[in-house]
């Protein structure tokens, strides 16, 4: 069957900029949910693209599905949202709009690591990025350099479907659409001009949480037909001392662009997702 003309990759892309770039969001409410407590064991859940902090129509965040997963695991932990704000504020799909290599700083360093909190990190798609990338700014760059508030303080980084490289088909479309008037939205533009530079610095931050004594685990769906995982990248990836888990969902190849974004979201809240993180928690625990 053709692809229908509206649905294709182009298309998508003008549609993701279109939500990321909407001038009159609307009010976010707090969100409690946000703010980090200074002590005690403490989960960041950082959430991707176009997320955002509330329910919506069919959406449920990311954080609301594993709450009982993780306390599950530790009923004394804090399961605690990462706004795209800042703590205590709400957030919407515009505010996803960031750069992974220069607004990192900024939206990662209220759920810094501490001396006097034990945290565990854990990220989908956009967030994965955000929280490897500002995890390891925060951990020695040499695995020589002890610092004691790692390894205890930090326990793990956990990873699920990090967007690091987009399928072939978006990266010729988004050079076709960076050249209109309304360009690409940012995180789809940084993967296009400074991709090599994202993923470079990802896998140095990767070896720096690992090489201080934080157990990573990346988990990955390799059928998503929007982001990419080539394979020299995921062997540079598990060099940098990461624990690879390939998820094995439902593939459904498709022709239409906006079902494969959906498929990648889909990842997050999948069955198979969940207990895979619920296994991930358990080891981490037991």
């Amino acid at each position: 069957m053709a692809r229908v003309p509206d649905r294709t990759p182009a298309h998508l892309l003008r549609f993701l900029g279109h939500l990321l770039r909407r001038s009159a969001t609307p009010a976010q409410p707090t969100w409690p949910e946000s703010l980090v407590p200074s002590s005690g064991r403490v989960y960041i859940v950082a959430d991707g693209l176009g997320s955002r902090s509330t329910p919506f129509r069919s959406y449920t965040p990311w954080l609301e599905l594993l709450r009982p997963i993780i306390l599950q695991a530790e009923p004394d932990a804090v399961p605690v949202g990462l706004s795209y704000v800042e703590p205590g504020e709400g957030y919407g799909p515009a505010s996803t709009e960031i750069s992974l290599l220069f607004d990192v700083p900024r939206l990662f360093a209220p759920y810094a690591p501490t001396l006097t909190r034990q945290t565990t990190y854990v990220g989908f798609s956009l967030g994965a990025s955000l929280l490897t990338l500002g995890l390891g700014a925060s951990f020695p760059q040499s695995r020589s350099v002890p610092q004691v508030i790692h390894n205890v303080r930090v326990p793990a980084l956990i990873l699920v479907q990090p967007a690091l490289a987009l399928q072939e088909p978006y990266i010729e479309a988004a050079k076709v659409f960076a050249k209109e008037p309304d360009g690409l939205a940012a995180p789809i533009q940084e993967l296009l001009d400074l991709g090599e530079s994202l993923r470079e610095r990802f896998v140095q931050a990767s070896e720096s949480v690992a090489g201080s004594g934080t157990k990573v685990v990346l988990l990955y769906w390799p059928g998503d037909q929007f982001i990419a995982y080539p394979s020299q990248l995921m062997r540079d990836i598990r060099r940098a001392g990461v624990i690879l888990r390939r998820l094995t969902l439902p593939s459904s190849q498709t022709a239409d662009a906006y079902e494969q974004f959906q498929q990648h979201t889909n990842v997050a809240p999948h069955p198979r997702t969940l207990n895979g993180l619920r296994l991930v928690l358990a080891r981490l625990i037991n």
